[in-house]
């Protein structure tokens, strides 16, 4: 019976006691209680009344303990990581946790009543309903794996477990997400499929040892042809029977050394032979074992032994030649050795350039050298032409010659030096100069071929005349004589004209015309100059205008001067129309300088015709407004002499409106 049950008889049976005693009393039946016994009554009421109070506290507290642990009952049901589904035998969802909701995608109060099955693949729903018929048939716990699709989300793998509750009305499912198991199950199974393939097509002879028996579980096909064993026969022997140092293998096994670079092996005739072992260990099937990769070193051994000798021999062919060579790490741009002659080169000691990288020495951006390297090491480009800089602070041009060669068991530039700076510097010299020499030939063929023209047109002219004369000559008339007589003239003196700046030029050109300038007063000069060109002018009806201070003084060879205000003068009369007027001026310019114009109010230029005006492969030549012609030649002479002087020409010209040539000369010598 309940401890509450037992409370409750008691306090009837005191009840009843009470009630008795009171009966008799008032019936006159029974003799009064004494004091005693009506204290002793009283004492159990109240000893009674404190123990139902205090069991009723036991039971409020009792309680309150039940709400907790049915609360937390509740929050770990709820918080579970697992989804937790009870199921009516159709598939009907009666209740579920947080967890199960979540997994379906779902509010929990919009999945109860529905089926769980409708959230289960097509392809895994008949997996679920056999799950469902098992569980309730055999009362035990039943298991399988499904996959679900949740709403909006990717289809993912579950497990399912199950067990019928104590009324046999529901299943209580448990869900437990395997999606990431399932993945790594594949992951796992596809890494051994690799592993398996690697295993057996692998070049090097693997074999897979037990770490404490020694004994070896496995081997691929290339271990068989290496050894000359069988498959059954390897299956049966120790790693140790394979080594021509039992001993020391089988200590390796024990300390598991991961890499041993030589090691002696012996195949089933008896055979010795080197090999590189390299290992790895891992647990397989609970127990402890190495894979052993074998390699056969026997040929690069031999290479070995060749290139050490021919390390030896390229030593001392690399040391004692009197080229500078470096050796370049073509990765890092490291300088691994360097030989004496590159040391003297450089300015610095042998172990100075292998502490130094090569941009310390190239001066190209780090990432253009780099760049060139890989050329030179893809034999794409051996020869490289770069500035190197050398301890003095002085850059040489350097011709490299980089070729790859394998050192030390890496591949590595060698480079050849040479410094070729004078003959590089030799080489643009005599470009440049041939160059110009094609340029002047040029121009001076061109510029024959107008002269050829320019004087063939006046000599016609004369013969011309002159035949008129020697065969008609008594036909004509003293009036048509004289006006022949005078077209021979101008004629003549065009031709005059012509050859004398064509001697000037010529001299001048072949440097034969003296250079001797001092300082004179300059309008003095100039007015004499034009004395001889006065009459030209007359004739022409042409006048002149002088516009020249008389303090200003030139520094000056008086010779070219005046052949240059000659031509200046002769071409601005020679293109000027009657009543025109040719003014020659002079005024003092920063820098030291005079500034002289000789202007014409004649017939003008172009843009294009003074562009070209000193070219000599251009022909600028137009005949003047009396027909005189012109060949170009006084302006290409004018500009020569300017020079000379350190000075410039240049044209201001419109078309019908005249032009102005412009030139300065120095005021004193500098």
């Amino acid at each position: 019976m309940a401890m509450n049950e037992l409370n409750e008889a008691d306090s009837i049976l005191l009840r009843q006691k009470a009630e008795e005693l009171l009966k008799k009393k008032s019936t006159g039946t029974a003799s009064p209680l004494s004091e005693v016994e009506s204290l002793s009554l009283i004492h159990e009421l109240q000893v009674h009344q404190i123990e139902l109070e205090l069991q009723n506290e036991e039971l409020r507290n009792a309680w309150a303990l039940a709400e907790v642990a049915n609360d937390k009952y509740i929050r770990l049901y709820d918080s579970e990581p697992s989804g937790y589904f009870t199921l009516s035998g159709k598939g009907e969802i009666i209740e579920l946790n947080l967890s199960g909701a979540r997994m379906l995608g779902k509010e929990r109060q919009h999945v109860k009543k529905g089926l769980f099955g409708f959230f289960v693949s097509e392809e895994t729903k008949p997996i679920f309903s056999l799950f469902l018929e098992k569980a309730f048939k055999s009362k035990a716990k039943e298991s399988c794996e499904v996959t679900m699709d949740s709403a909006g989300n990717l289809p993912f793998h579950v497990l399912l477990t199950g067990v019928v509750s104590d009324d046999e009305k529901h299943c209580l499912v448990t869900a437990m997400d395997i999606t990431e198991r399932k993945q790594a199950e594949k992951t796992i199974n596809e890494s051994e499929e690799k592993f398996r393939k690697v295993f057996s097509c692998s070049r090097d002879a693997l074999i897979l040892i037990d770490k404490e028996t020694g004994n070896i579980l496995d081997a691929n096909d290339y271990t068989f042809r290496l050894y000359g064993y069988s498959r059954d026969e390897i299956l049966n022997l120790k790693n140790t029977d394979l080594s021509f140092e039992p001993e020391m293998t089988a200590l390796a096994l024990k300390e598991f050394i991961e890499r041993i670079e030589v090691r002696y092996h012996k195949k089933k005739d008896g055979t010795v032979f080197p090999v590189d072992i390299s290992a790895s260990r891992f647990v397989m099937n609970g127990r402890e074992v190495v894979l052993a990769s074998i390699r056969d070193i026997t040929d690069r051994l031999k290479a070995e032994e060749l290139l050490n000798l021919a390390n030896k021999r390229f030593k001392t062919l690399f040391d004692k030649n009197t080229a500078a060579m470096l050796l370049i790490d073509p990765e890092t741009g490291d300088i691994i050795d360097a030989n004496s002659a590159a040391s003297a080169f450089y300015g610095y000691s042998i172990p100075a350039l292998c502490t130094m990288n090569i941009d310390r020495i190239n001066t190209m951006p780090a990432d253009k050298i780099k760049m060139e390297m890989e050329k030179a090491l893809n034999r794409n480009k051996n020869l490289f032409l770069f500035q190197h800089l050398l301890a003095s602070g002085e850059v040489r041009l350097v011709e490299v010659n980089s070729s790859p060669i394998d050192f030390q068991g890496r591949r590595i530039l060698f480079s050849i030096m040479f410094d070729v700076t004078q003959r590089v510097q030799a080489e643009e010299e005599i470009k440049l100069k041939n160059d110009k020499l094609r340029q002047i030939n040029a121009e001076k063929d061109k510029f024959f071929s107008i002269i050829a023209h320019d004087l063939k047109g006046p000599f016609n002219g004369f013969l011309g005349f002159t035949n008129l004369l020697a065969e008609e000559l008594p036909d004509f008339t003293q009036s048509e004589i004289q006006k022949i007589a005078v077209s021979m003239r101008n004629s003549a003196t065009n031709l005059f004209q012509l050859l004398e700046n064509l001697l000037e030029w010529s001299r001048s050109q072949r440097g034969l015309i003296k250079f001797e300038p001092e300082t004179f007063s300059l309008k003095p000069m100039t007015v004499e100059s034009m004395h001889i060109l006065m009459d030209t002018a007359h004739k022409k009806g042409v006048g002149f205008s002088f516009n020249i201070p008389d303090d200003v003084e030139v520094y000056a060879d008086e010779y070219m001067l005046a052949s240059i205000l000659r031509n200046l003068v002769f071409n601005a009369v020679k293109f000027s129309l009657k009543g025109g007027t040719v003014t020659i001026a002079a005024k003092t310019v920063p820098g030291n300088s005079v500034e002289i114009s000789v202007s014409d109010t004649g017939i003008g230029m172009s843009s294009t015709m003074v562009e070209d005006l000193f070219r000599l492969d251009v022909q600028t030549n137009r005949k003047g407004t009396d027909g005189e012609p012109s060949t170009g030649l006084g302006l290409l002479l004018c500009k020569d002499f300017i020079e000379k002087h350190g000075g410039k020409i240049w044209v201001e010209s419109e078309e019908g409106k005249g032009s102005t040539f412009r030139f300065t000369l120095p005021v004193q010598n500098q």
